[in-house]
C-alpha cells in the first residue's frame, strides 16, 4: 500500500469514468448505481426499484479489471461508481452486498472506484519507497566492431576531460551518441557500482536513475569513462563503503602485527617504516628482560580507537583450536561461487555472502559441560544450516568433569574414518543427557555417552592428555571461568542471551 502498487488501476477506472457519459445522472452525486439502464443516486431508491421491478436488465459492458461480487449472476448486474470516501458509498455498499448474496434472487454487483467531486485539487501522496531492478542484458551476439575500442582517439579524451569537468552535471549524459559500445571485463566488473555512486551523487537522484535505466546501453560506456582514473575508483569506492552499500558495515582495512593502517596511505615505505618501528619496540621489551612469548601476546593486543569506541584484535590462531569447517576447501561448498566480486553485492538482511573464502572465522572456547555449553552447540547447528562462517571449538578444561570431557572428545577426533560425526554425535549424546538428568553425576554422563558412541569404554591410560595445551590456551587470553569466550574474526564477542544475534 505504501508504494501505491494499485495506482495504475486506480487511474485505468478514472480515465475510464471521465470518457462516459451518464444521462439522468447528477453530476454531483459522489455515489451512484447503474442498474436496467437507469442511474440511482440514493441507495433507498435502488432498493425500491429492485423490489418493484423484477425484469431483467441489460447486460453492460465489463472491464477486465473490474472487481465483481458474486459474478455468478450474469443476468442482474449493478455497478457502482464511487468515491472511497465519501459517505454515500457505505450505504451503497452494504445494500448491494447484501443483494450480492442473496441466496433467491442475487444480483452481481461491479465496484468501479471514480474521482472525488470537487477534490481537484488534493496534494500529492508522498511514495514511501521506490525500488528499480537493473538488468543488464548480454550484447555480445550483436554484430559490433569493437576493433576501435582500444585505440583512445582525441575525441574521446576531449569528452571524457568535458565529462570530469562536469562531475555534478548530468548534462554530459546526452553528449554522447545513442550507440552501444562493448565494455571490457574490467570496466564489467565495477559498472553497477559505477551506476549506483553516479546516482547517489546526482542533484536529482530519481530523474538520474530513471534517465539511466530508461537506456542503459547507451549511457555504460559513458560512465565507464568518467570513471576511468584509478583515484576516481578509489573515491567511488569509498563513498559507497560509507554510505552502506557495500558488502560488510565497516571500513576495510590492513593491520600491521595488529596495528590497523590506512589504505589510501598505504605503500612500500608506510609498510618498512611500521616494521622498524616494531622491530624497535620488540627489541627494547627484550632488553628488559621480557621473554619473546609474553612480548608477542603484547603485539596482539593493540587498541585501536574506532568512532570513539575500543577495538581488541586478538591473534586466536592456535594448535588447540579444532577447526569444524573450511569453506576454501570442504567439498560440501563445491557449489559456491569463489569469485570474490560477490562481497561487492549489496545486502539488506543478511552480510554474509556465500562464497568459498574464509572471510569471517568464529572461534568459540567453552566448558563442553558447563553453563554455556550452548554457545558450541549453536555453532553446530550453524553448521547443519551451512552458515557461511569457518567455525572453531576450543575446549576449555575449569575441573575435573570438563577435563574429562574434553579427552573423551579428543579421543574420538583421533578416529580415522568418521571421526569428527562421531564426536559431533557424542557432544548432541552428553548435552541431551545432561539436560535429562540435570543432577546425576557429570563424570558418569561422559563415559556412558562415550560408551554409546563408540561401543567401548573410555580408558584414560590410553587417552592422550590434552588438557595442557587446553588450559595454556585459556590462559593466553585469561579463560578462567566456565563462562568462555567467543572471538570474530580476533574480536571478542561475549557470550549472552543474544550471542548468536550479535554473531
Amino acid at each position: 500500500m505504501a508504494l501505491h502498487v494499485s495506482s495504475p488501476k486506480i487511474s485505468a477506472f478514472f480515465d475510464f469514468y471521465n470518457s462516459l457519459a451518464f444521462p439522468g445522472c447528477d453530476s454531483s452525486c459522489s455515489s451512484f448505481a447503474v442498474y436496467n439502464d437507469r442511474c440511482f443516486c440514493d441507495a433507498a431508491d435502488l432498493a425500491l426499484f429492485r423490489n418493484t421491478n423484477k425484469t431483467l436488465s441489460p447486460v453492460p459492458f465489463l472491464l477486465p479489471i473490474d472487481h465483481i461480487f458474486n459474478p455468478q449472476s450474469s443476468s442482474n448486474i449493478v455497478i457502482l461508481y464511487s468515491d472511497l470516501t465519501s459517505q454515500s458509498f457505505v450505504p451503497f455498499h452494504l445494500l448491494l452486498s447484501q443483494l450480492a448474496s442473496d441466496p433467491k434472487d442475487p444480483i452481481s454487483y461491479v465496484f468501479r472506484p471514480k474521482p472525488a467531486v470537487g477534490n481537484d485539487n488534493l496534494p500529492s501522496l508522498t511514495l514511501a519507497g521506490y525500488e528499480v531492478e537493473l538488468m543488464i542484458k548480454n550484447q555480445e551476439y550483436k554484430v559490433i566492431d569493437d576493433r576501435l575500442n582500444a585505440i583512445k582517439t582525441q575525441e574521446d579524451a576531449n569528452l571524457e576531460l568535458d565529462i570530469k569537468e562536469n562531475i555534478n552535471d548530468d548534462a554530459w549524459l546526452d553528449t554522447s551518441e545513442p550507440q552501444v559500445v562493448k565494455l571490457d571485463s574490467s570496466e564489467i566488473s565495477l559498472i553497477g557500482v559505477i551506476t549506483t555512486y553516479h546516482i547517489l551523487q546526482s542533484k536529482n537522484p530519481l530523474q538520474t536513475l530513471a534517465k539511466i535505466t530508461s537506456d542503459f546501453p547507451k549511457y555504460a560506456s559513458t560512465l565507464a569513462k568518467k570513471y576511468s582514473s584509478s583515484a576516481s575508483v578509489i573515491a567511488l569506492n569509498n563513498t559507497v563503503t560509507e554510505q552502506g552499500l557495500a558488502l560488510i558495515h565497516a571500513k576495510q582495512a590492513v593491520f600491521i602485527n595488529h596495528a590497523a593502517v590506512d589504505l589510501l596511505n598505504l605503500d612500500l615505505f608506510t609498510i618498512l617504516s611500521n616494521l622498524q618501528r616494531d622491530q624497535s619496540i620488540w627489541s627494547a621489551l627484550q632488553s628488559f628482560g621480557i621473554p619473546p612469548k609474553l612480548t608477542r601476546t603484547l603485539f596482539s593486543v593493540r587498541e585501536k580507537v574506532q568512532g570513539g569506541v575500543p577495538w581488541e584484535g586478538f591473534d586466536i590462531r592456535d594448535d588447540a583450536v579444532l577447526w569444524w569447517n573450511d569453506l576454501e576447501n570442504d567439498g560440501r561448498y563445491r557449489a559456491w561461487s569463489k569469485s570474490i566480486n560477490e562481497l561487492l553485492q549489496p545486502a539488506w538482511m543478511n552480510p554474509l555472502k556465500y562464497i568459498r573464502k574464509n572471510v569471517f572465522s568464529l572461534v568459540v572456547a567453552v566448558d563442553l559441560v558447563g553453563i554455556n555449553k550452548e554457545a558450541a552447540k549453536k555453532c553446530l547447528e550453524f553448521l547443519e544450516m551451512d552458515v557461511p562462517l569457518r567455525f572453531g571449538l576450543v575446549a576449555t578444561v575449569t575441573g575435573d568433569d570438563s577435563a574429562l570431557a574434553a579427552r573423551a572428545f579428543y579421543k574420538i577426533l583421533e578416529t580415522k574414518k568418521g571421526g569428527r560425526k562421531m564426536a559431533k554425535q557424542f557432544l548432541t549424546t552428553l548435552w541431551n543427557s545432561i539436560a535429562k538428568t540435570p543432577k546425576a553425576n557429570v563424570a558418569s554422563l561422559v563415559r556412558s555417552s562415550y560408551q554409546e558412541i563408540t561401543k567401548i569404554e573410555l580408558d584414560l591410560n590410553n587417552t592422550p592428555d590434552v588438557t595442557d595445551s587446553l588450559r595454556a590456551y585459556s590462559e593466553r587470553f585469561g579463560i578462567f571461568s566456565e563462562l568462555g569466550a567467543s572471538f570474530l574474526n580476533g574480536q571478542e564477542v561475549q557470550i549472552n542471551e543474544a550471542w548468536a544475534q550479535n554473531i
